[in-house]
């Protein structure tokens, strides 16, 4: 299973918007 750059950028970003949200993590 291959993955290029983009997709595990777009993967991580909503693995850590995920986590942010279910865990109350909101720092900008």
């Amino acid at each position: 299973m291959t993955a290029t750059g983009r997709e595990l950028a777009f993967w991580f970003c909503n693995f850590r918007c995920a986590l942010g949200e279910r865990y109350g993590y909101t720092r900008k």
